[in-house]
């Protein structure tokens, strides 16, 4: 079993509990499927027998009267054209749920380089998915290959973001997971590697300010803080090695990752003035 069908299965799982959320995700599977020469939607041509009985019970449900086989009715359905409804905050997330089950398909994250691709049998499809993707902030590119357009998005971030917008937490965390340990692995090629830049700045940070309130604490000065910038540092001594994020969850007082790096700063700034060095230490 693939991970994305192993991940389609998850989603399909997950009711979807508004009618509004679920006549959308039907109407993604729609909107992208060429209609029958009488002017009938029909479904795509969805290989995995489950995931096609799931948009065939959202039919049933939503558009009993419109069923001829497996071809509703375009009118009743009314998905001539791009006729989205968003009538609640979630169906949006749940258009691009029904795209990604009825098209798309997400290499394994943990075995190869992650890909997200929407199938399709026409360019004009393939066009359209990407101008809605665009919609939300998400960049796709359209390739032919064989029979097929492919849209495609290559992007590790606007990858999780997608499943993040879809709620499919299992991919948002693989991915981000794989990142991780991409970028921590002792391999001289990756020290070039953005990701691992961005770490290894990040751990320098957080050495300067571990070093910034030892230099306080051990010259009598870290109480002398002001007491936003005190509990931070008692932050920073008692989880040395929690990145920003984390730091801020665990903050008595409610705190943001660029709240906590804002505070660190002022910290560094204010051992400096005492004779702090970033560089080596303290004077």
């Amino acid at each position: 079993m693939s991970y994305s069908y192993e991940l389609k299965r998850e989603i399909c799982a997950s009711r979807v509990k508004n009618k509004c959320c679920r006549r959308n995700m039907l109407r993604a599977a729609l909107l992208f499927s060429p209609p029958t020469p009488d002017g009938r939607a029909t479904l795509p041509a969805i290989r995995r027998t489950d995931i096609r009985e799931y948009f065939l019970t959202l039919l049933d449900e939503i558009y009993p009267s419109s069923i001829r086989g497996e071809t509703p009715d375009m009118s009743e359905l009314g998905v001539a054209g791009d006729t989205r409804a968003y009538r609640c905050s979630s169906c949006q997330g749940t258009f691009l749920r029904g795209l990604f089950l009825a098209y798309g398909s997400l290499t394994d994250p943990s075995t190869r380089e992650y890909n997200l691709d929407f199938t399709f049998r026409e360019k004009s499809a393939a066009e359209k998915a990407v101008k809605i993707l665009a919609e939300n902030g998400i960049t796709a590119k359209v390739k032919p290959r064989r029979e097929y357009y492919i849209a495609y998005i290559k992007s590790s971030d606007e990858i999780s973001d997608f499943f993040a917008l879809i709620g499919a937490s299992r991919a948002t965390f693989d991915i981000i997971n794989t990142k991780i340990a991409a970028g921590v692995k002792n391999d001289a090629n990756r020290v070039r590697n953005t990701d691992v830049y961005n770490i290894q700045k990040s751990m320098a940070a957080s050495e300067r300010a571990r070093d910034a309130v030892r230099f306080l604490r051990e010259t009598d000065r870290l109480s002398l803080l002001p007491p936003d910038l005190y509990e931070t540092a008692l932050l920073r001594e008692e989880y040395p090695y929690m990145s920003l994020f984390q730091l801020a969850a665990v903050s008595p007082s409610p705190m943001t990752k660029s709240g906590i790096a804002t505070r660190l700063k002022k910290i560094i700034e204010t051992a400096e003035k005492y004779g702090y060095k970033k560089e080596g230490g303290s004077t």
